[in-house]
Parts: structure tokens; C-alpha cells; sequence
């Protein structure tokens, strides 16, 4: 039986599953409103500073972009989230702490949709 949905507990954080949205490092999707590039973007909506580490489960690389996602049972919602480029390029599912989640909306993207 397959799971489509994981929520992980790790001590108090919430863990999501989540996939990397392809397509999104090209010109349109690369300015968000307001903001010079989407690390900018993720430290205005989270109010923390960008983290020095990739934000995905297990993985201890420098944080080096900010990568667009969307979680796995939800398939309009897009979100930002810091990764190293080798989570940024991952195919499958991986997890996340629910609270680095960005969302992204048409509101304040440029050509998103």
C-alpha cells in the first residue's frame, strides 16, 4: 500500500513531504515582486534570516538557493524553501520542516501561472 501523504515528527517540528517543481530556475519565474531573488523573497515572509544549511531532512550542505516546491497531497500550492543544489535537483519526494515553507502566490510573483 502506498503512502501519498508523509507528516513526520521530528521532536517539536512538523516534517512534510515535498517535490521540487522543475522548470522554475528559467527568466519568468525569476523575479519575485518586491524582492531581488527568491532568498530575499523567503527571508521578507519567514522574517528570519536565510539558514546556512539546506532545509531538507538529513542533508547538511550549505543552503544555496531558494527552491520552489510544492507539497506532495496538495497540487496548486507552490512554496519556497531553502536547499543546497543537490536537493534542489532531486526527482523524488523529500522531506521538510512544515515551518520553512514559503507559499508562493500570484499576488507577489511575477508570471508565475
Amino acid at each position: 500500500m502506498a503512502i501519498k501523504y508523509v507528516k513526520l515528527i521530528k521532536g517539536d517540528d512538523i516534517m512534510v513531504e515535498v517535490k521540487n517543481i522543475n522548470g522554475t530556475s528559467k527568466d519568468r519565474y525569476s523575479n519575485p515582486k518586491g524582492c531581488s531573488s527568491w532568498i530575499t523573497y523567503w527571508e521578507n515572509k519567514s522574517l528570519l534570516p536565510f539558514p546556512t544549511y539546506c532545509q531538507c531532512e538529513e542533508c547538511y550542505n550549505r543552503a544555496k538557493v531558494g527552491a520552489h516546491v510544492k507539497k506532495t497531497h496538495e497540487s496548486n500550492k507552490w512554496y519556497i524553501v531553502p536547499l543546497c543544489y543537490e536537493c534542489n535537483k532531486k526527482t523524488e519526494p523529500f522531506n521538510v520542516n512544515e515551518d520553512d515553507l514559503v507559499e508562493v502566490n500570484k499576488e507577489n510573483t511575477v508570471d508565475l501561472w
